[in-house]
């Protein structure tokens, strides 16, 4: 049997591995709400700065409380089997994804400062901030480390339950995320073009600039 001091080390990489996995799929699921075009308040603007103002903050508000109804609504029926799949692929890996988006999203909070339209394209000029991902995530692996010297946590250890370690330090992560009185800022852009008419949606291919803006520009390496 590993010594007990050998079994935080040991499972650290299990556990960076299955959240690694996670921040990708958190990653796609945030992209599923690029195939809506916003529709909401867009009928009360009367300008296309406006307009594409409202198509932004659509989105931007869901992510302030990503809901499973919310997500789903962002996404329509085309979004629908990219929410789907993300939850399959998070569920194997014994954590919720709209559980997972909830506590992520708790801290989110963000500003328009600017938008300047050209053509059919628009550009959003974002403020936002959220948690400090990074020292939430350090105190959650502490605790994590710990807990794999409890009772549960050698039986989850001798029993090879990846599944169990993983749910574990996810529960420990949204406590630690929930409890965050530190938060990072950041600026960012949000490229929309005009789909039809006064509608406004966000570009293809701009899953990196949203992901950045709801994590407040941190790259956190999961």
């Amino acid at each position: 049997m590993r010594s007990r001091g050998v079994r935080p080390a040991a499972w650290r990489s299990v556990r960076r591995a299955a959240l690694t996995r996670t921040w990708r799929v958190v990653a796609l699921a945030l992209a599923a709400a690029l195939a809506l075009v916003a529709p909401v308040g867009l009928a009360a603007c009367t300008d296309d700065a406006g307009q594409a103002r409202a198509s932004a903050a659509a989105v931007l508000d869901v992510l302030k409380d990503p809901t499973r109804e919310g997500l789903e609504g962002l996404v329509g029926t085309s979004g629908a089997a990219e929410l789907d799949a993300a939850a399959t692929e998070l569920a194997g890996e014994g954590i919720d994804l709209y559980e997972l988006m909830s506590h992520l999203g708790r801290h989110f909070d963000y500003t328009i400062d600017s938008v300047q339209v050209t053509g059919d394209e628009a550009v959003v000029a974002v403020s936002s901030s959220n948690a400090d991902f990074s020292a939430a995530m350090a105190s959650a692996e502490a605790r994590a480390d710990a807990w794999l010297e409890s009772e549960d946590g050698q039986q989850a250890y001798a029993a090879g339950d990846k599944d169990a370690i993983s749910r574990r330090y996810a529960e420990l992560l949204y406590e630690e995320v929930d409890a965050s009185t530190e938060t990072v800022s950041a600026s960012g852009e949000l490229r929309l073009r005009r789909a039809d008419g006064s509608s406004w949606r966000l570009e293809d291919g701009s899953e990196d600039e949203l992901v950045s803006v709801f994590f407040a520009g941190q790259q956190v390496a999961w």
